[in-house]
């Protein structure tokens, strides 16, 4: 593989900088438009399209130099130095706005392929040479950041060559990141059962229906200040774990040259679901077996892990595998404990670590054995599934991050592994044929169906008919204000209508909400919904004829009904989508029994979801405010 080297000018089409810091202001920021930008976004090979904050068309062409399309290569010159990404053709927008530690490049694409230059970028040579301008005074930058990267030398093979090259390595990164997505469907779908069963109660019931929805006995538990199943139990987390502390070696036993047993330290080892083999040591104190739960016990406190294989741990770490041999019960019963650490590391409140008595008095319910035990059987294939894929994954990327520096270098060349390469790199369209398989296995293990009460269904519509009857007029009002609106009022007004509000992006959402909603007002000829037209609902030639039944059944809620469409009767969608997350976060710290205050509310609501990030502080303590005066919140706080 002949190489030349090509003095960077000659192969840049266009190159331009981020937009100074006082282009873009906070009031710029919008919830939808043309992406900008920031570090997360440029992590990776390739632009990872989350955590985006927006402004409008017309500021972005405003910023036309600071603009990128497809095929544009970021480069970091500021904080972060050195990270580069390419942007793909196949992207989620025709534009982005860069920041202003950011630059970008267009490559003459007829001299070199973005994606093969990008790869080249992240190994140690290209690294080296990008870093080569480094500035070590004051903030990391690269000084004169375009100019010198002109100046840059590029070791040029012909563009054939980088795009086989390019391909190999993109093949690889696509099939770890499709496990990615398969995994992340197995581990939503696992959280999901986990959370209809233990913490709404819906497990099935003896005859196959949903325990709590279907009117399954609940008793009080004093212990644990609320309600729980019958025959159910308040216990502590040493009741259902096996529990070993970690303790560090005598430091002189650390090595990484592979003499003793793995050791790992704290949860700077771990991965997405395995730790990374970093050192070993010839003295180990405390042992995690094979398959064991390892947990985070110093901040941040609740990340978990597994361990892949007998191994020594530290004192940042615990291992903890089940009493009853329930591994997927006991891995829901953490994940669903992090929550708890994760809003209390935020907040400040609590957790820089967590001793062993704590830890281990950690207060859980225990359930009855039979559910446990069913629990596990329906689960524990997916999460087997999930190990092999990402003991898949660990394999994929050592292969890639092996044959990197091999393939720039032409210490091999792509023909030297193609064998090989086939049967781990299969073509993309057989990847997406196995998620797509892999994705539908899952979605055949559903929830428990619930068989509704034509009543109860019917009391639904109504309730949504009077919001949308007495706000029609309003121009706020839509599908996303709607289900805040039903949402608030089952909570508040204490109803049981079949509504599941899961936590979506926009708060607490029903996906089938909206469209059974729309089916039914048609049928019964009330309203219309008219996606593109202001007012969102047209009256139809029945319209108003709801209000008898609606006042026959709800006749003990209709003044607190009333109360709360009035109130809400002037919030936009964006007012009323956090006073619903809110309320739910308030709700959830209210159920884990923690210590309320704002500050854990707020954490807990910008771990909702990346795009709360939208909300302001001040204004959530507001929002906050606002709810206490009127009457928004939660019931049975326990102080």
């Amino acid at each position: 593989m002949s190489k030349v080297m090509t003095l960077m000018n000659d192969l840049i089409e266009l190159i331009s900088m981020g937009p100074f810091g006082s282009d873009i202001k906070v009031d710029n920021f919008i919830s939808d438009g043309v992406p900008v930008l920031n570090g997360s976004n440029v992590s990776s090979i390739k632009l990872t399209e989350t955590s985006f904050k927006y402004v409008s068309p017309e500021k972005a062409k405003a910023l036309k130099k600071a603009n990128a399309k497809r095929g544009d290569i970021i480069i970091t010159h500021r904080g972060t130095v050195g990270q580069i990404s390419y942007i793909p053709d196949n992207s989620k927008y025709d534009n982005y706005v860069i920041s202003q530690s950011q630059f970008r490049v267009s490559l003459k694409r007829d001299l070199v392929d973005p994606i093969y230059f990008t790869y080249y970028f992240h190994t140690d040579e290209g690294q080296k040479r990008l870093l080569s301008f480094k500035s070590h005074v004051g903030v990391p930058a690269l000084a004169q950041a375009t100019t010198n990267f002109r100046l840059l030398e590029f070791p040029l093979i012909p563009l054939n060559e980088q795009q086989k090259i390019a391909k190999v390595l993109s093949d690889l990164d696509a099939k770890i990141e499709l496990n990615n997505r398969i995994n992340a469907e197995l581990e939503a779908m696992a959280k999901t059962l986990y959370d209809y069963w233990f913490v709404q109660f819906d497990f099935p019931d003896s005859n196959g229906k949903s325990y709590k929805t279907s009117g399954g006995k609940m008793v009080w538990n004093e212990e644990l200040k609320r309600e729980i199943p019958e025959r159910w139990e308040a216990g502590e987390l040493k009741d259902i774990a096996n529990i070993t502390m970690g303790q560090s070696p005598p430091g002189e036993s650390y090595n990484d040259e592979g003499n003793g047993m793995i050791f790992y330290q704290g949860c700077t080892d771990f991965g997405n679901r395995y730790p990374t083999i970093r050192k070993f040591t010839t003295s180990p104190t405390r042992f995690a077996k094979q398959g064991d739960i390892l947990l985070s016990v110093r901040a941040p406190v609740g990340t978990l892990n597994i361990s892949k294989e007998d191994c020594c741990i530290g004192r940042g770490l615990a291992c903890l595998n089940s009493k009853n041999d329930a591994i997927t019960y006991l891995f829901g019963v953490m994940v669903n404990l992090k929550q708890t650490f994760d809003r209390r590391n935020a907040s400040g409140t609590t957790f820089g670590s967590i001793t062993k008595d704590d830890l281990f008095s950690l207060p859980v319910i225990i359930p009855n054995e039979k559910t446990v035990r069913a629990f596990q059987n329906l689960v524990f294939p997916a999460f087997e599934k999930q190990n092999k894929i990402e003991l898949e994954n660990i394999e994929l990327a050592s292969l890639r991050d092996w044959l990197l520096p091999m393939l720039m270098n032409g210490q091999v060349s792509v023909g030297d592994v193609a064998e090989e390469l086939r049967m781990v790199a299969e073509p993309i369209e057989i990847y997406q044929k196995t998620e797509k398989k892999i994705v539908e296995k899952v979605k055949k293990v559903k929830i428990i169906p619930i068989k509704l009460n034509p009543v109860d269904v019917y009391k639904r519509t109504l309730l949504a008919a009077e919001i949308v009857f007495q706000l029609k007029d309003t121009y706020t009002l839509g599908h996303l204000k709607l289900q805040k609106m039903l949402y608030l009022c089952q909570e508040i007004e204490n109803m049981a209508l079949p509504m599941k509000f899961l936590k979506q992006a926009m708060g607490p959402y029903d996906n089938q909400l909206a469209r059974s909603l729309d089916k039914q007002f048609i049928e019964k000829k009330w309203f219309m919904y008219q996606k593109n037209e202001s007012l969102k609902y047209k009256p139809l030639e029945n319209c108003g004829k709801h209000r008898n039944d609606f006042n026959k059944y709800f006749e003990e809620q209709v003044e607190g009904i009333n109360y709360l469409i009035k109130k809400f009767s002037k919030f936009t969608s964006n007012q009323i989508e956090a006073v619903a997350t809110l309320y739910a976060c308030w709700k959830e710290a209210i159920d884990n029994n923690e210590l309320i205050n704002d500050k854990l509310i707020i954490s807990s609501f910008y771990k909702w979801s990346k795009e709360k990030e939208k909300f302001k502080e001040e204004n959530l303590v507001k929002a906050l405010d606002w709810m206490r005066k009127n009457g928004v919140e939660p019931k049975n706080q326990i102080d």
